[in-house]
């Protein structure tokens, strides 16, 4: 006995199943876009982030203004780690990781919260950068011997 009533589409599936897959499916969309994106930051400059910050929430009585501090401190470190610390040459690839942390930074909590809407638009930056930017730039850069 098959049950065809309003819990089910045409496909025989239930829409909350259909609903779940088409979440699921974004969610990895995402999570995808977000991982290709981690791949352009250096991920000691990722976990320096990460530990301060979580530093920093631990004591609420922090400046705003120190988040900032350490943000512009690793954001100015993350092409020097690269060149000096990773030997990375090619300038595409130091400016693409900057505008990768810029970017990946304004998702995460830190010196962004004072900022309103700032993980919607890193959110949808991350799209744009990692779908048409990063591809691009990488695929038209000069290759170097």
């Amino acid at each position: 006995m098959e049950f065809r009533g309003s819990l089910v589409d045409s496909s025989g599936r239930s829409p909350c199943v259909r609903d779940l897959c088409n979440c699921y499916f974004l969610r990895l969309h995402c999570f995808s876009r977000n991982k290709r994106l981690l791949k352009h930051i250096p991920s000691e400059i990722v976990g320096v982030y990460i530990a301060i910050n979580g530093m920093l929430a631990a004591n609420p009585k922090y400046p705003n203004w120190l988040g900032w501090v350490i943000f512009v401190a690793l954001l100015a470190l993350c092409p020097l780690w690269l060149r000096f610390g990773q030997d990375v040459r090619k300038v595409w690839q130091l400016v693409m990781s900057t505008i990768a942390f810029v970017i990946w930074a304004m998702t995460v909590p830190g010196a962004f919260d004072v900022v309103p809407y700032a993980a919607t638009i890193g959110g949808a930056l991350i799209i744009i950068y990692s779908g048409v930017i990063a591809p691009m730039v990488s695929k038209n850069s000069p290759k170097q011997a």
